[in-house]
């Protein structure tokens, strides 16, 4: 069961304010911060005296503490003791928390107006007993939280009780219980941005339930998530204009659940689990300003409590802030996959004799394992090829290639579906159809398609937010290389170098509770290749390609997720991949090649190269059938 308190009572050391303010980042869930509570930054200089009225940590200064804590101090006399802040108003220069005094813990405002801490004192006769200011307006006027009030309750016991002070030399404002004759205990948590309603938990004649509190209608009893209202229930925050509360409560399963309540009613929202069957517990911890946005922490399938953020449904607030490194991986990916694609292309070319053509149509299949390591799933992809060229005389020929293909990146966020390609190149033997002495060909490749792309594929308790966005690849290569005769061996070593660039236009995201629009993207890449092809001829018709080498990247852009969007604490955002790039891989081929006769040829072809991401190799098979006429 989660803890029946709320609040828990840590020792704290003396409490600091911060160069930039003491910033209203958050309740912490699950180690993230979102909306809330008093952050302070760790430094390594000794905390100074706060000078109020100052604009830094020393008299005089006009540096606003920046690199810097300043010591508030405490209530007590001789400035010792400890102290600990809860709460500060939006401008920063009200704060409030508790502070000790003769070993007891009492409620206190710090002002920046150089009156410093003023204990708030207690309900009980004499100020005596303690006291705890746990919220504040924005403004800093309405100041709550719980104190002792033993001297006004008739059973003489010391209950603790939620009050409400503001400066109108009244002190505190005893806000009362839920239980018959006004016993019992209760606490208030927070307060709305205007100081008009207070929320909290107090007794009733049977439990703790929740309650609203506002100074014409008093204590509402928010209830609890049971079919009879039975049961606990705890208001942890409230939304800056007092309209939505939240916290937790018991939903008649054993189980406490977190809520979300409004004026509308309806009575309390289970806000569910992250749990696939919706088991376990849950409690919301904040909400924010406009009280669209909850946090707070919920079990998951293994019983782990995990930081949640809710709109319209709760997810797993880790695994979604995950989704934007996930979609750079997949990115990456995506692209490297079609710059790949525009490489082989550009390689599809024909040799043919003076004043003839060559014409061949090639079939590939494409696989690349998965990579669990680095969430990189299977990829596969099915490509046809229709080269034609014409020989000009005997040594060059000029042509082009079509390219229409098909690809399933598996659990990739990109479903690229069909795409189409095409390039022009040139080809020059200085033997001609030998192919012996100097070979060189340069060649200029496109290809496009259009992506769905999902945000959050495989991640648990994610809304998949979706968009659609062109990609595309420009390439343009150059290959050198030398044929000789060694023995039975045709043997041509080559150099090329290629250049890519990847553009994917920007496009806004739907679907989900927390969408993104993204700027356009665009990645070059520079690879250089030293490749060795051998061919034997091993019959009357048919012939032995081999061939092996290794591509080097010489420069290649990493994908950085640049837009905006919806999402607390990502507003904007630049999200780069986290995938290790191999910028060298080697790669190997073997081949045959049978002769029909008639100037036509069926090949075969199976190439085996390493990726650029994962450790998988990816493994193409191609088939081919060329002529010459």
């Amino acid at each position: 069961m989660l803890n029946k308190s709320p609040r828990r009572h840590h020792e704290g050391g003396r409490l600091i304010k911060t160069a930039r303010g003491i910033f209203s980042l958050a309740a912490t869930v699950g180690g993230v911060s979102l909306f809330g509570a008093t952050m302070a930054t760790a430094q390594a200089i000794v905390p100074q005296d706060c000078q109020p009225g100052t604009t830094g940590p020393n008299a005089g200064s006009t540096v606003p503490y920046i690199g810097g804590m300043c010591d508030l101090g405490s209530v007590q006399a001789d400035n010792l003791g400890d102290s600990r802040a809860s709460a500060i108003s939006t401008d920063g220069t009200v704060i409030v928390g508790r502070s000790e005094v003769s070993g007891e813990r009492r409620a206190f405002r710090w002002t920046n107006d150089g009156m410093g801490m003023l204990d708030l004192g207690t309900l009980r006769n004499g100020n005596l007993g303690e006291s705890e200011a746990t919220a504040v307006s924005a403004d800093g006027a309405v100041i709550v939280g719980r104190a002792e009030a033993g001297d006004a309750n008739p059973s003489g016991d010391y209950d603790r009780r939620a009050f409400r002070w503001i400066d109108d030399g009244m002190g505190m404002l005893d806000l009362g219980t839920l239980r018959n004759g006004n016993l019992g205990e209760s606490e208030a948590t927070a307060v709305s941005a205007d100081g008009a309603v207070i929320v909290g938990n107090a007794a009733t004649d049977s439990e703790q339930q929740a309650f609203r509190w506002t100074e014409n209608g008093g204590l509402l009893n928010l209830g609890t998530l049971t079919s009879g209202n039975s049961g606990q229930s705890f208001a942890l925050a409230i939304s800056a204009n007092g309209e939505v509360i939240v916290g937790y409560a018991d939903n008649g399963t054993i189980s406490e659940r977190a809520f979300r309540w409004i004026d509308d009613g309806m009575g309390m929202l289970d806000l569910g689990t992250l749990a696939s069957d919706n088991s376990g517990e849950s409690v919301a911890e904040s909400v924010s300003a406009d009280g669209s946005i909850i946090v707070g922490r919920a079990e998951d399938d293994g019983g782990d409590f995990r930081a949640f953020i809710w709109r319209t449904q709760m997810q797993d607030f880790t695994n979604l802030m995950m989704s934007f490194p996930v979609l750079a991986n997949d990115t990456e990916i995506a692209v490297a996959q079609q710059q790949f694609t525009v490489g082989r292309l550009m390689d599809m070319t024909c040799l043919a004799g003076a004043d003839q053509s060559c014409l061949r149509v090639d079939g590939w299949l494409s696989n690349t394992g998965t990579t669990t390591g680095d969430n990189i799933g299977e990829g596969n992809s099915q490509s046809a090829t229709l080269t034609y060229g014409r020989g000009l005389d005997g040594q060059t020929t000029i042509g082009g290639t079509l390219l229409i293909k098909g690809t399933d990146l598996g659990a990739n966020s990109f479903d690229m579906g069909g795409t189409a390609g095409f390039s022009l190149w040139t080809e020059y033997s200085e033997t001609g159809l030998a192919r012996t002495g100097w070979q060189a060909s340069a060649a200029l490749g496109w290809s496009n398609g259009t992506a769905d792309i999902s945000r959050g594929r495989g991640l648990d308790n994610v809304m998949i937010a979706t968009g659609e966005a062109d990609l595309s690849t420009v390439g343009v290569s150059a290959i050198l290389g030398y044929g000789f005769q060694q023995q039975d061996w045709l043997l041509t070593p080559s150099l090329s170098l290629a250049h890519f660039e990847t553009r994917r236009d920007g496009y806004a995201e739907t679907g989900g509770d927390f969408n993104a629009t993204y700027d356009s993207l665009t990645m070059n890449r520079t690879t250089v290749t030293l490749q060795l092809d051998a061919e034997r001829t091993i019959s009357e018709t048919g012939t032995l390609l081999l061939g092996a080498g290794f591509e080097h990247d010489l420069s290649a852009d990493r994908v950085t997720l640049t837009g905006t969007s919806d999402l607390p604490g990502l507003e904007s955002f630049a999200v780069g991949s986290t995938l290790e790039r191999r910028e060298t891989r080697g790669f190997a081929s073997v081949g045959y090649t049978h002769d029909l006769g008639n100037n036509r040829a069926l090949t075969g072809t199976l190439r085996v190269g390493q990726s650029a991401f994962g450790n998988e190799p990816q493994v193409t098979a191609g088939l081919g059938f060329s002529m010459r006429f």
